[in-house]
């Protein structure tokens, strides 16, 4: 039927025509559907979201954690590395992030999305293993960059498969639980090295931890039908392109200038923006400040506090994310 799941039976991984547009009754009869747990595809999309949403993100945002809490072991084993590498190695995996989300975006659109998956999961999981164990900080480099251009992936296909995916109900909910995920798992991946580090383990244990939650997941996500996966080739709102509406045939240029006129578009990625550097910029100045700055703290102390700050802020976004968002009408409005 035509309001039937978009990623069942019939629907193409790369490429794609353009969904119909449902009528309010047959909306309505979606979302009592899926509240009413009747939906026969309710826990695959369940078990995909938990696992590789929400699952692997965690995981790729716990070296995020894992690099400062390790800096002290890092600078360790390469005496010679100045400041400004210092600060090259926490901000590698973002630039990346930024130079391949252009491609993977376009990459999703016309390649089978379970391939593009399982390739960014692997190197992923390959280089993460890798930071902890090279020795040359120039290998750390190319590890941290690679592991921001896989994650970046990541980043695309969860928020645009929940965002079309999600039954209607719990919409708002996990969207939100996409950015719970990554604020824990930077902060498992602080607890992870801070902890261990302070333990007398090498840095390299906590990496060895990721890498194998990671490769875990990428062994799973084999097994997953491709079906279950799937992208929307053109995100829809209503059933028509909203950008192809106004623009016509527009190419890149024209698209980004309907975006760019968007205010509340624009304001979302400087609040985005602000929030990543202040957020990065604290978790890469907290160990090194209260570690070797006038407090002189242990590092377990340090790392403890920071999860502390960190738990109480995620449980705040928890909590309050969704009530302002439904409050505003949800994600429909």
């Amino acid at each position: 039927s035509d309001h039937s799941p978009l990623w069942g039976s019939g629907v193409s991984c790369a490429g794609g025509g353009a969904s119909s547009k449902a009528s309010p009754v047959a909306e309505a009869e979606e979302i009592a559907e899926a509240d009413e747990g009747t939906d026969p595809n309710y826990r695959v999309k369940v078990f995909v979201f938990f696992a590789f949403s929400l699952g692997v993100q965690a995981f790729m945002s716990y070296s995020g954690g894992a690099t400062p809490a390790s800096l002290p072991a890092i600078l360790a084993a390469n005496p010679d590395m100045t400041q400004f590498e210092q600060s090259l190695l926490g901000s590698l995996d973002k630039i990346g992030q930024v130079i391949a989300s252009p491609l993977w975006g376009l990459a999703l659109q016309k390649f089978p999305t379970k391939c593009l998956l399982v390739l960014g999961l692997f190197f992923n999981t390959v280089f993460s293993l890798a930071f902890g164990f090279v020795s040359s900080k120039y290998m750390m480099f190319i590890a941290k960059f690679i592991q921001g251009c896989t994650e970046s992936q990541q980043i695309i296909w969860g928020n645009v498969w929940t965002a079309t995916q999600a039954p209607r109900h719990l919409l708002s909910i996990w969207m939100n639980l996409g950015g719970v995920a990554a604020g824990l798992g930077t902060a498992l991946g602080q607890g992870m090295a801070g902890f261990s580090i302070q333990g007398g383990m090498p840095y390299c244990f906590s990496y060895s931890v990721q890498a194998g939650a990671l490769g875990l997941l990428w062994l799973l996500l084999l097994f997953v039908p491709s079906r279950h996966l799937c992208l929307p080739s053109q995100p829809a709102l209503d059933g028509e392109d909203v950008l192809e509406r106004q623009g016509g045939n527009a190419g890149l240029c024209g698209r980004l200038g309907l975006l760019a006129r968007r205010r509340l578009y624009l304001l979302t990625l400087l609040c985005i923006a602000e929030n990543n550097f202040i957020v990065g910029g604290l978790q890469f100045f907290w160990t090194r400040f209260f570690c070797d700055g006038p407090w002189t703290l242990d590092l377990g102390t340090v790392t403890l506090a920071g999860l502390l700050v960190q738990g109480v802020g995620m449980g705040l976004g928890i909590f309050l994310g969704p009530l302002f968002i439904n409050r505003l009408g949800g994600y429909d409005d």
